[in-house]
This record gives C-alpha cells, structure tokens and sequence, in this order.
C-alpha cells in the first residue's frame, strides 16, 4: 500500500470512530432519557395509585357513613312501625269494647221494647188446632176469664175472639189490670172439673205453639186469682 492510500485509510478510520462515538454518545443519551422517563412515568403511576387508594378510600367512607344512615332509618322505621301496631292494637281494643257496649245497649232497647210492645198471636191456627177436640157441644159450657195489662188489650181480644171462634167458648175479656206482673199466667180453679184441667192444659200448650212462649201454667188458681163460679179458667196478661 503506497503513502496515498495509507492516508486515505487513515483518516477513513478516524472517521469511522468520530462516527461511532457519537453513535455512542447519542445511544448513552437516549438510554438515559429513557431510564428519567420512566422513573418519570413510575412517579406518576405511584402518584395515580394514591390518588386512586385516596378516592377508593373516600368512596369506602361514604358508603360506610350512608349504610350507617340506612341502618338507623331502618331502625327508627321499625320502632315507628311498632308503636303503629300497639296503637292500632290498641284502637282496635277501643273500638271491640265500644262494639260490645253499643250491642249490650242495643239488646237491652230490644228486649226493653218487646216488653213495652203489644204481643202478637203469630201462630192462631196452632191455638185451633190445639183446642180441636175441646169444642163446646151443648152439655158444657166453658168460659174463660181474661185479663190484662195495659197496651196488651189488643192481643187479650184476639185470644178471646180465636178461642170463641175455634171451641165457642164463652170468653169474658176484663179490663186492664195495672197491678199485673210481667209475663203471662193461666190459672185453673182448685174445683175444675178433670175435663176442665184437660182443656186449660191444651189451651196452654197451643197459646205457647202460637206464639206465647213466656206462658206459665196452669196454675191451679189462689183465692186472689180464682175465676169466679161461671169461669173456670182464667189467663193473665202482662208486659213481656
């Protein structure tokens, strides 16, 4: 190789390393400025997490503040819910006991007013038919003495007219008798006949089949009650 060339080759080289140093040199450059960025980038993914612990810490907080306000909602809706219930229990008590008074009441104006009420024959055919075979054939002559309390004129006439009418017994119906107990007493005269007994008994029975349920007897008549020597049986009529 002449002087020439080994020049040539020489500086060749040197350019060559001028190249490659700076090659170097940038490289060394980028290495660092990629090892700043990501310590750079690590600083703010440290500063991204914190921030994301600090928010999720909040959230936390809140839902826990928010699930303690819940509770007591809860708690103060189950109280208000159980005071409801004891005074609804407790109205209800009120209302069952006033209920219960105002029925009292209303059976009391009831049988108040069935006892000041006229009474009332619902059933005059079974009175027919219980004196069926008691009818007056001309070798007796019953009668029978009514009397009555006031306001129950009205149910003694019709007594005396369905027995007149059904046996034609003779009827003498009288008039009030303020001194009367309540209820209704059918008396026969310690001296009736046996047939006479027979017919106070079914009159009885068919007074109480038509409808008189509170009829005692027959009684067998004390001088206060006795019916007289043309009346052998006598019925007495008080309120209810």
């Amino acid at each position: 190789m002449d002087k020439a060339s080994l020049v040539r080759a020489i500086a060749s080289y040197d350019k060559l390393r001028l190249v490659f140093g700076v090659v170097a040199a940038v490289g060394t450059v980028s290495v660092i400025a990629i090892q700043i960025w990501l310590l750079k980038l690590n600083g703010d993914l440290v500063v991204i997490k914190d921030a994301e612990a600090a928010e999720n810490k909040r959230l936390v907080a809140v839902a826990t503040a928010r699930a303690e306000e819940a509770a007591a909602n809860v708690a103060n809706a189950t109280r208000d819910i159980e005071v409801a219930r004891r005074e609804a229990a407790e109205a209800n008590a009120r209302a069952a006991e006033a209920n219960r008074i105002a029925e009292g009441e209303r059976l009391a104006r009831v049988k108040i007013e069935e006892r000041m009420a006229p009474r009332r024959l619902l059933h005059p055919e079974r009175l027919v038919a219980a004196l069926a075979l008691f009818r007056n054939d001309g070798s007796t002559d019953e009668r029978l003495t009514i009397e009555w309390a006031e306001n129950q004129d009205t149910f003694a006439q019709v007594v005396g007219r369905t027995v007149f009418q059904a046996v034609h017994w003779g009827v003498q119906v009288g008039g009030p008798n303020i001194s009367l107990p309540s209820g209704a007493t059918l008396y026969v005269a310690p001296d009736a006949s046996d047939i006479t007994k027979k017919r106070a008994q079914a009159l009885a029975d068919g007074l109480r089949a038509a409808g008189m349920s509170d009829l005692d007897g027959p009684m067998s008549g004390a001088p206060t009650t006795a019916v007289g020597p043309d009346s052998k049986i006598k019925l007495m009529i008080g309120a209810r």
